[in-house]
């Protein structure tokens, strides 16, 4: 897994290398080398290397340029690469530090966006599970034949539950039409018996943040807990590492995984 933002790297740095010129030969069919065309186009004409043919380069002007839009983005995807490096190696020595089981835990989120349903699976759950923590998602789990109230009644026993608050995760929890039921809405009745209990209990509930407001994204007992902020994009790798510090119970201020965290953070600018 670590080795992924250095190829990520590798494929930046490529795609932001010199220019390309087209392929050039003599009238025999002879190809010269494009560092040969490059290095001869100021004088405007070469000479065939195999037949000695005198080869006009006025025509061979470099194509593909990147554009200011593509170096751009594509400093955007080394930097994000980077940061996933870090990331990913960050994560891998907290799995060593911690050194015990990973908490089994539930993740309760809305469908109906699918890049939202997207990120829960492939970006948030699998970065948790690369932590060692025993993702109980719908996705992973479900089959055809499989019981949804065995599975939803999973929120009960999970030893932490994590809330993904979306509009549409309130919308589906307060579950407005009474001749339609929503999972959403039955692993709220769960969460919630939590959310009244003590506060250890409680505590086991984490809401993560990923659009909209608290109290347009969260059900009621959850909207005045302090919730995972990853509505911002470039603040991702230090939150969700913030989040698996929560799971395992450390405390941040920890030397062995304060430095990681700043490993993760990475130079200020």
């Amino acid at each position: 897994p670590v080795f992924r933002g250095g190829a990520q790297r590798r494929r930046a740095g490529r795609s932001v290398g010199g220019a390309r010129y087209p392929r050039i030969t003599c009238r025999q069919g002879h190809q010269l080398a494009r560092a040969v065309v490059k290095l001869r186009l100021a004088a405007g004409f070469t000479f065939c290397h195999e037949c000695g043919e005198r080869i006009n380069l006025t025509s061979a002007e470099p194509f593909g340029q990147p554009t200011e839009e593509q170096i751009e983005a594509t400093e955007v995807d080394r930097r994000v690469a980077d940061e996933r490096s870090r990331f990913e190696a960050a994560v891998f020595r907290l799995t060593t530090y911690v050194r015990r089981e990973g908490p089994t835990c539930f993740i309760s989120y809305a469908t109906g966006d699918p890049a939202q349903e997207r990120w829960v699976e492939q970006t948030l759950a699998q970065d948790l599970a690369k932590a060692g923590v025993r993702v109980i998602l719908d996705r992973w789990e479900l089959r055809p034949g499989s019981s949804l109230p065995r599975f939803i009644e999973r929120v009960h026993h999970a030893d932490r539950v994590i809330v993904v608050g979306t509009p549409t995760y309130q919308t589906k929890y307060l579950n407005g039409d009474p001749m339609r039921g929503t999972g959403v809405g039955a692993e709220g009745d769960l969460i919630g018996f939590r959310m009244i209990g003590t506060e250890e209990q409680k505590a086991s509930v984490l809401p993560v943040l990923v659009a909209g407001e608290p109290a347009t994204s969260f059900p009621p007992l959850l909207q005045s807990r302090i919730y995972a902020d990853f509505r911002d994009p470039d603040a991702y790798f230090v939150t969700a590492f913030d989040l698996m510090l929560t799971l395992y119970g450390i405390d941040p201020r920890e030397p062995a995984v304060a430095d990681l965290r700043r490993d993760i953070a990475g130079p200020l600018p």
